[in-house]
């Protein structure tokens, strides 16, 4: 019996030594909870580095300005890092790429800068602040004036008259009805390798009695004159830009002498409102053709292949009509593309412009606070 109370003395300390060594074991072994702090200085550092490029920049169309809604843009990134910095459970990873992401958004934001766009490559510059007389003078110092003429007498219009520009202010735009146009004499420089057509305007509501007195109403729905020529070049033999059915900009490039070799889209996906001011423009050369619409890009197209044809036979440039006068077949028995609304600003480029180099020509000169609603609307035509 004694013997035996030994034994289980014996185990009971074992058993006892083997717990209070693993106990000991698991306290001395334990790795200590160390933690890293996370370094968010050099983020700091960007978010003002940011900031200050930010507070410097302007935004406006002139050389050196930065385009407009581009530091809201920029404004956005910083704000993005500074919740990096303001997370206390922001890991050096998440704080790494956040300093990443802060750079490429300055970096983007350096290529809104305005940069000036070459005058040499300033076809024509027609401004229509004449006020009155027949002349409108081109104001890009080529002497490409035009001369304001009336309609074809298949159309009977008036040459066009001076009215209020899209800022108000009176006689400073002109308005183009019945086939007033102008014509500037004919001249090499209309026919360029490619080109940049820019220019604002505001379409009419055509009366019902004004298209029932065309030779062909049916060109008129609702309001909508389908033709709509604003610049033209010999037509479909030459190049034309014009809004068409549904009151989309569309644009048309002869390639070749061939029946039916043309390049010509359309820009539907924003039927312009009537009453309105819009800048339009259309930039066009071999393999690549896009509209923009208040300085913002609608639509571009890249399967147009060839340029423009060579004209044999190069009329007087045409702002209104589809053709001079002088050139409309004496047997007309169609309603002759004209446009029907005021027009102001116009200029035509030798160069394709792009970028925000467009976007200061489209423009220059122009009042270019917009209010929200706006820059709402353009957000809306590149959305789709």
């Amino acid at each position: 019996m004694k013997k035996r109370s030994v034994k289980l003395i014996l185990m009971a300390m074992v058993l006892l030594g083997a717990g209070l060594w693993a106990s000991c074991s698991k306290s001395d072994d334990a790795a200590p909870v160390v933690v890293i702090p996370v370094d968010k200085a050099a983020l700091t550092a960007a978010i003002t580095a940011a900031k200050a490029v930010q507070a410097a920049a302007v935004e406006g169309p002139a050389a050196g300005q930065f385009q407009t809604g581009s530091k809201a843009v920029l404004q956005s990134s910083i704000d993005a890092a500074q919740s990096a910095v303001d997370n206390t459970a922001s890991t050096q990873e998440q704080v790494t790429n956040a300093i990443a992401a802060l750079a490429s958004s300055v970096t983007t934001f350096n290529t809104k800068k305005v940069a000036e766009i070459d005058p040499t490559n300033l076809i024509a510059y027609w401004k229509f602040d004449e006020g009155t007389g027949t002349s409108a003078v081109d104001a890009s110092g080529n002497s490409r004036n035009g001369t304001l003429m009336v309609g074809h007498s298949s159309l009977g219009g008036p040459i066009p008259t001076y009215g209020a520009d899209r800022k108000g202010v009176a006689a400073k735009a002109l308005h183009f009805t019945k086939g007033g146009h102008i014509e500037v004499p004919s001249n090499a420089a209309f026919s360029p390798t490619e080109i940049t057509i820019s220019l604002w305007a505001k379409l009419d509501n055509v009366s019902s009695t004004d298209c029932a007195a065309f030779l062909d109403p049916s060109r008129c729905d609702n309001g909508t004159f389908k033709d709509n020529y604003m610049i033209s070049q010999n037509s479909y033999n030459g190049y034309k830009f014009q809004t068409q059915d549904g009151r989309f900009l569309y644009f048309t490039a002869k390639k070749t002498a061939a029946p039916d070799s043309y390049n010509e889209r359309d820009a539907n996906g924003k039927s312009l409102d009537f009453g309105t001011w819009y800048h339009l423009a259309i930039t066009f050369k071999d393999g690549e053709m896009t509209f923009y619409i208040n300085g913002f890009q609608l639509k571009q197209y890249t399967d147009v292949t060839g340029g423009f044809i060579t004209l044999t036979d190069r009329f007087d440039f045409t702002i209104g009509q589809e053709l001079p006068n002088a050139k409309v077949d004496a047997g007309i028995s169609w309603t002759l593309p004209h446009f029907e609304g005021f027009m102001d600003e116009i200029r035509i480029y030798k160069k394709v412009l792009t970028g925000v180099g467009f976007v200061s020509a489209a423009h220059s000169e122009a009042d270019i606070d917009k209010t929200i609603k706006t820059m709402c609307d353009a957000f809306d035509l590149v959305m789709g």
